[in-house]
């Protein structure tokens, strides 16, 4: 809910930045994060980022990797994040009887028909 003078998208977005800025300080190890901080600078790597991108997305928050490493801050990571919802069972689609018999009767192409060769350890 919007308060006087601040609109509502701006408090939707207040409140991805502190989602974000939890996420990326609990992802990094520390109790707070500047929002304007880089996430290198603080610390961060592209594991670390692949972890942030994870934890977004858990709660409900679309980011990719290359948007940490080109926006770099919670503030301007704040903006470019989505909300996103998982599907649930209702929103999945159905497979049928010949799908999932497909599925199951899937095998891996050989080593030798794909032209690959695989050394194994004695």
């Amino acid at each position: 809910m919007a308060t006087a003078g601040i609109s509502a998208d701006e408090t939707v977005r207040a409140e991805r930045e502190r989602t974000l800025a939890d996420i990326v300080a609990t992802t990094l190890g520390r109790d707070q994060v500047d929002p304007h901080e880089g996430f290198f600078d603080a610390g961060g790597d592209s594991v670390l980022a692949l972890q942030v991108v994870a934890r977004a997305h858990e709660a409900g928050l679309a980011l990719t990797v290359r948007d940490i490493f080109d926006l770099q801050t919670v503030a301007a990571l704040s903006e470019r994040a989505v909300e996103v919802t998982a599907p649930t069972g209702d929103q999945l689609p159905e497979l049928s009887r010949r799908q999932l018999d497909e599925f199951e009767d899937f095998d891996e192409p050989a080593a030798a028909d794909s032209g690959a060769e695989w050394e194994t350890a004695p």
